[in-house]
């Protein structure tokens, strides 16, 4: 199921800490590394957990301005209720989910991104500019491609 959560600003930054350090630090799944839409970011793994994100920037929902994010702002964020509930080193967004700020939407992950891919025909790469990954530093200092 997919559930909504309404998170600030530093409680993003938060969470994108918890999907890298869930492998970096606390020897768990890689699978945990954050993606998303509407979300860019620079990543440096060479990094402390509080410093490996610099850059972080939204971009609303029906708008093409991205704009740094406001650590105080009142975000919209959706994903599945695996990671809603704490799973995979989310920490942070079953802290959230605990207290009431999420909301199930009652639709399946999986059928909703089908009818999704069905309604826009066809699918292509988005622009470079839109990659949540920005830039990517490798533990030992590299930049990545």
């Amino acid at each position: 199921m997919l559930f909504e959560l309404q998170l600030s600003g530093s409680q993003i930054v938060e969470v994108l800490e918890d999907a890298v350090g869930n492998y970096l630090d606390r020897g768990g799944s890689d699978g945990s590394h954050p993606y998303a839409a509407g979300l860019r970011w620079q990543l440096d793994l060479s990094q402390p957990r509080g410093r490996r994100f610099s850059a972080i920037e939204v971009r609303r929902k029906g708008s093409e301005i991205w704009q740094a994010i406001d650590p105080h702002g009142s975000y919209t964020l959706v994903t599945s209720d695996y990671l809603a509930t704490g799973s995979d080193g989310y920490t942070t967004l079953g802290r959230i989910h605990q207290t009431g700020h999420s909301v199930n939407t009652y639709l399946n992950y999986t059928q909703t991104f089908v009818d999704y891919l069905l309604a826009r025909g066809t699918v292509s790469r988005p622009a470079a500019a839109d990659y949540s990954h920005q830039r990517v530093i490798s533990r030992d200092g590299r930049v990545l491609p």
